[in-house]
């Protein structure tokens, strides 16, 4: 049996079901290597082998996926051996399992650190001089100190430094006066100044008071929402699009850019959860999924970032090391894109 603890935070579509309708009589089967056995919300996902599998029988009997909250916890478990795979994402947490000598597969996720902002009419990030605001506020090196200890790659960049997309444009820079302004323009017009940040509790607490102190230093009043899971989090994203701005992430590998645009801020999207529209951005994806070779593609690219900085579908954050980490013990598992790990012919031995 292999055995897998999981974030009860965002990962990528795949984890939070985007797009995913499920009927009363909804029953999961697994088309793999593997079949659906049992679910316990909040603890664990348990798959069994299927023996008449095309590509033949897996090696592992089954596979166990279970809910360690804190990023620290996975780390524990893989130490001490209850658990041989763990999906990290902080970068002092992945750093401490690269120094322990664990192997794995690590890719870097743009903008997987991000503020959802909400468009929809009523929501305070409905103002664009808010969503402008709130980037030119944000002072990124001390944001890295106060929530990663130094060790995270903290920008307002579509893509980091160490992504392959290395784009001359870059996103909006830290400027605190610009900041006030917009925020007193917004005022002017009728903005009263509050704003939510919305998070789970204790893991995005750290982020939510650093935060605080940099946006209310611009004008802004900020309360602190705190929700018990993830699933409590996704439940006021999807379902009653309860927030102004939510702790989250795109998780957008280098590979797949052009889908995850599409998905998370065309106009219409099913997996648009902060409401986002504009034309010109819109018209501009259509490009980048047009562009034939790597020449048109960062041409559209450099575009996107500018119309970026104009209307703020997204704050990015910064992007994260998306580490799965696994001991010697391990072999056999198959990386894939956006951090997901083919288990179909792994073994342990």
């Amino acid at each position: 049996m292999a055995r897998v603890p999981l974030p009860a935070r965002d990962r990528s579509r795949h984890d939070r079901g985007e797009g995913i309708r499920q009927g009363e009589n909804f029953t999961p089967v697994g088309a793999g290597p593997f079949t659906f056995d049992k679910y316990a919300p909040s603890e664990e996902l348990l798959l069994k082998a299927r023996d008449d599998y095309w590509g033949g029988t897996p090696h592992l009997d089954e596979l166990r996926f279970f809910n360690i909250a804190l990023e620290q916890g996975r780390l524990d478990v893989l130490r001490n051996g209850e658990a041989d795979v763990a999906y990290l994402r902080e970068p002092p947490t992945a750093a401490d399992a690269i120094e322990d000598g664990f192997g794995g597969f690590m890719e870097i996720g743009s903008m997987s650190r991000g503020l959802l902002l909400n468009h929809r009419e009523g929501s305070a990030t409905s103002d664009v001089r808010v969503r402008q605001a709130l980037v030119h506020a944000i002072d990124f090196d001390l944001l890295n100190e106060r929530t990663a200890q130094g060790k995270g790659i903290s920008t307002s960049d579509l893509f980091p430094e160490l992504s392959g997309w290395d784009l001359e444009a870059k996103g909006l820079a830290y400027d605190q006066e610009l900041a006030k302004e917009l925020v007193e323009a917004a005022k002017a017009d009728g903005f009263d100044g509050k704003i939510s940040f919305k998070g789970v509790a204790k893991v995005s607490e750290d982020t939510g008071v650093t935060l605080k102190g940099m946006l209310e230093g611009v004008g802004f009043e900020v309360s602190l929402d705190y929700v018990a899971s993830i699933t409590d989090l996704v439940n006021d994203i999807y379902v009653s699009n309860n927030f102004d701005m939510v702790i989250w992430g795109f998780g957008m590998p280098d590979g797949a850019v052009y889908p995850e645009l599409y998905e998370k801020v065309y106009t219409g999207s099913s997996s648009n959860p902060g409401a986002s529209s504009d034309e010109q951005l819109d018209a501009l994806i259509d490009e980048l999924g047009q562009a034939d070779g790597v020449e048109a593609q960062t041409a559209a690219l450099e575009k996107i970032q500018s119309r970026w900085n104009e209307t703020v579908p997204f704050a990015p954050l910064g992007a994260t090391p998306e580490w799965n980490a696994w001991g010697d013990k391990v072999h056999g598992v198959v990386p894939s894109i956006d951090s997901i790990m083919l288990l179909g012919g792994a073994w342990k031995g």
